[in-house]
């Protein structure tokens, strides 16, 4: 399976119907997310607000910049809830495939989306857990996510090639 995840053009991440819009929600947030780290130009300024800040309020100051809450990173972290992303084998489907699509009903992500914001967001959960006593359960599943992003992220660096077997 492997081989064909690698040599596939494309990979489509079925997670299901989507009968509550629950998708829909996920989707925007992310979206959201997306869209206001790119209005400050880069990730790696929130990064350098993170790696630096001595108190809460450098934090909070970023987030009120870019027009972000707390609930917004709560709903980035529901899309690691679905039942998908606790199966073994989507390490094959999503970390070999070239370009990975998330849908959900008729509803789609991209999952290189996702790659941009999860830097961001293992950051913001690390940060917030020391600095402002952010409840868990709002980055709860940040850490799946930053291992998918970031054996994702290796595999394709061309540096090293990753085999199933090898993660």
């Amino acid at each position: 399976m492997g081989d064909i995840y690698s040599m596939a053009s494309g990979t489509v991440v079925w997670l299901g119907e989507d009968p509550d819009d629950r998708g829909s929600e996920i989707i925007q947030g992310i979206e959201k997310i997306g869209r206001n780290i790119d209005r400050l130009g880069k990730y790696e300024e929130f990064l350098e607000y993170t790696n630096r800040a001595t108190e809460s309020q450098r934090l909070l100051n970023w987030m009120t910049e870019v027009g972000l809450e707390f609930a917004d990173w709560g709903t980035f972290g529901k899309l690691f809830e679905y039942p998908w992303f606790g199966r073994a084998w989507i390490i094959q489907e999503l970390v070999l495939s070239k370009n990975p699509t998330i849908i959900f009903g008729n509803k789609s992500l991209d999952w290189n989306l996702i790659q941009r914001i999860v830097p961001v967001a293992a950051a913001f959960d690390v940060q917030t857990h020391w600095m402002l006593d952010v409840p868990k359960d709002i980055t709860q599943n940040f850490d799946n996510a930053d291992f998918l992003s970031g054996t994702r992220f290796w595999h394709h660096s061309g540096k090293n090639k990753v085999s199933f077997f090898q993660l």
